[in-house]
């Protein structure tokens, strides 16, 4: 009876630790999935900055970010910028997808991404059968006049603009109250991912800096 009690209890130990096991794997998966997530979006808001930064918005934004009156002071980007600073050193320019998605005509990541249970019914969306948001904004600063691109006629008096990107991605559980069924906690299924990329774009013909 010992022998048979120890041996139940052993198998009852490696049955445990194979579903804990079990049980981790398929949370660093799901992490994992979610990392990849974050990343491109991140990259899709380097892409749509890329895209948006034509020499009329660039000559737009230039004007914003560099008048006090209209320059975006709550950046990501500028944290620990004073108020002593030069309007150049403080100028931001701040785009979420919203905004971006206006410009195209098409619907921002968080309303077009969501994954929901409509009807009771479980329906697996880009971001997996749990409900997962995922969103973007970019930042710009950083403004510098740039050199002009091989080929273009410099006699034109018109300049060419760089400015610092920064794409922040994100991803993050949903509310139950914002679903259309009543599901269990999210937070036991999701968690925030955030991820940052950042480049130098050129963009223009603009007005050249007097």
């Amino acid at each position: 009876m010992f022998i048979v009690a120890m041996t139940l209890a052993v198998l009852a130990s490696v049955g445990m630790y194979a579903l804990v096991a079990s049980s981790v794997e398929i949370k660093t998966s799901g992490y994992g999935k979610q990392a990849a997530q974050t990343h491109y979006l991140a990259e899709y808001g380097m892409l749509a900055a890329a895209q948006d930064l034509n020499g009329t918005n660039a000559q737009l934004y230039l004007g914003l970010m560099t008048t006090a009156s209209t320059n975006d002071l709550s950046c990501t980007s500028l944290v620990g910028a004073g108020v002593s600073n030069t309007n150049l050193t403080k100028a931001c320019r701040r785009m979420g997808s919203k905004e971006l998605a206006a410009v195209w005509g098409g619907t921002s990541a968080v309303t077009a991404n969501v994954g929901k249970w409509p009807s009771g019914v479980t329906t697996a969306g880009s971001f997996g059968p749990y409900p997962q948001s995922g969103d973007f904004y970019i930042e710009l600063t950083d403004p510098a006049q740039a050199s002009a691109p091989p080929g273009y006629d410099v006699k034109l008096g018109l300049c060419f603009a760089q400015f610092t990107v920064s794409s922040y991605g994100i991803t993050q559980p949903v509310e139950d109250t914002l679903l259309d069924a009543p599901l269990p906690a999210t937070g036991r299924f999701g968690a925030w991912g955030l991820e940052q990329s950042r480049g130098r774009l050129t963009a223009g013909p603009v007005r050249c800096a007097q």
